[in-house]
């Protein structure tokens, strides 16, 4: 649930928008190890919001990039990758923060794209919270 607050907090978004029926996916959100301006690599994350509404309320698409940021407790990042590890769902089968900073970014590249399981490309990405969400959204209408 925090994780959500924070997304919706940092790009003005309706929490519904990331929970309803068109959710927050997987495959709308990229984790890149990105070569840092000093020795330590930085993790950031591009999140694709495919069906936010505009003042004429038609949908289009929008992208934010988060970077892992001082202050963890409200960082986006952190809270997204908790979720993922508990989820098992890197396909390098990375399974601590310590194995992504142990990847090597090649030489002539500026970043490596964490990639997902086939299973949760088209997974909503806070499926726990959505469960919840689903169960109040029910009860509101029973």
């Amino acid at each position: 649930m925090a994780l959500l607050l924070l997304i919706s907090d940092y790009t003005a978004t309706r929490p519904g928008a990331l929970v309803g029926e068109r959710p927050l996916l997987y495959n709308n959100i990229k984790l890149f190890l990105v070569q840092g301006q000093g020795l330590v690599p930085v993790i950031a994350m591009r999140l694709s919001l495919k069906h936010i509404k505009r003042s004429g309320g038609k949908s289009r698409k929008k992208e934010f990039t988060f970077y892992k940021g001082a202050d963890l407790v409200i960082c986006p990042i952190i809270s997204f990758l908790a979720l993922a590890f508990a989820d098992d769902a890197f396909e390098a089968n990375i399974t601590t923060p310590t194995e992504i900073y142990n990847l090597v970014i090649p030489t002539r590249k500026t970043h490596i794209h964490l990639k997902w399981k086939t299973k949760w490309a088209e997974c909503y990405g806070g499926h726990r919270v959505r469960a919840r969400w689903a169960t109040k959204q029910a009860e509101k209408e029973g």
